[in-house]
């Protein structure tokens, strides 16, 4: 089954307080070998939101193929940076299945 996975986060004052240079650092130091590593089973696109709502500065939107990567992945996440000098926290997060009542139907031949 494939899952969407839709995170709603923000960045707290500790990431703004970084030069830009800093964060991009991070990205590129945490993040995307983060993604490398999970890339067969998680991918993720992030999405600007401060613009437009003002519960969360941002969202990702996941597609994932197997539920117990997705958790390692939250993990690994959770277990960097990121989290641990807070500079970013979890406000939300809700998943749906694709297309869930095609295999349903599949398999109960509905």
């Amino acid at each position: 089954m494939k899952y969407t996975i839709i995170i709603k986060y923000s960045f707290l004052p500790a990431w703004f307080a970084l030069s830009r240079a800093d964060r991009q650092g991070i990205e590129r130091d945490v993040l995307a070998p983060l993604l490398a590593e999970f890339k067969d089973t998680v991918s993720m696109k992030m999405y600007d939101a401060e613009a437009f709502h003002a519960d969360f500065s941002d969202f990702a939107v996941l597609n994932v193929s197997c539920l117990k990567s997705y958790g390692f992945f939250i993990d690994k996440l959770k277990d960097s940076i990121l989290f641990s000098q807070q500079y970013m926290q979890f406000v939300e997060l809700f998943t749906g299945v694709e297309s869930s009542y095609k295999q349903f139907d599949k398999e109960y031949q509905v």
